[in-house]
């Protein structure tokens, strides 16, 4: 049995559910009576759930990777989100309220998604320049401040607060500025950040041509 089985304390999203299960007695562990009737045991039920949660956890890992000013408030709020997960899926195989614990994983699994939504909304505003819209968020707190700074509302705050922010960005911001909401595709996002750093980039060498240009035509009317 690996260090890890053996220790108290809840599970951790590195340990496999082999090493979990193996350090539950099996008295406490709830499974199927009844499998040979059809029935599924609580890993059955709750590990797509649980798979989910974690799929949505690398997500946000992979795209923070770009962003290390937001790092650290990404790590604070998987940690709680996950550790809701991992409490609630372990509880419920231990023998505790499978039906609660599975709504406790869905609950969780739209907050990390509103999550990786706005990180990656606020990755693109700072990599196009538009730094107002990450540190002038407006009447609405960031969902990303929101989800770490008030514990007892990460639910509703996070999931209601993405929705909110994007239906209020497509109303009132110019074509451009954050009305896309980059797909699940990392590489893809990535891809569509450089692009609009070069664009940015021509615009800036135009700019300087036309300065100069100008003060060429002011030397020569002087002359």
């Amino acid at each position: 049995m690996s260090a890890s089985s053996s220790s108290s304390g809840p599970p951790t999203s590195q340990q496999t559910i082999a090493e979990v299960l193996e350090s539950i007695p099996v008295s406490q562990r709830q499974t199927s009576r009844n499998h040979e009737e059809g029935n599924p045991s609580v890993y059955e039920i709750l590990f797509p759930f649980y798979e989910r949660a974690q799929a949505s956890e690398a997500k946000i890992l992979r795209a923070v990777s770009q962003v290390p000013v937001l790092a650290e408030l990404s790590r604070i709020f998987l940690a709680r989100e996950m550790r809701i997960v991992s409490d609630a899926y372990f509880g419920a195989i231990m023998g505790e309220d499978v039906p609660k614990a599975q709504k406790v994983i869905e609950d969780a699994i739209p907050r990390i998604e509103a999550f990786f939504r706005d990180l990656s909304n606020r990755w693109w505003a700072l990599r196009t320049g538009r730094h107002q819209v990450f540190t002038q968020p407006g009447p609405r707190p960031p969902v990303i401040f929101k989800a770490v700074d008030s514990p007892g509302e990460v639910g509703k705050s996070s999931a209601m607060g993405a929705i909110g922010e994007q239906e209020q960005r497509e109303q009132s911001q110019p074509s451009g500025v954050l009305a896309r909401d980059p797909d699940d595709n990392l590489e893809g996002f990535v891809g569509s950040v450089r692009r609009s750093q070069e664009e940015i980039r021509r615009e800036k060498v135009i700019h300087h041509w036309r300065v100069a240009m100008d003060r060429l035509k002011e030397k020569d009317a002087s002359a």
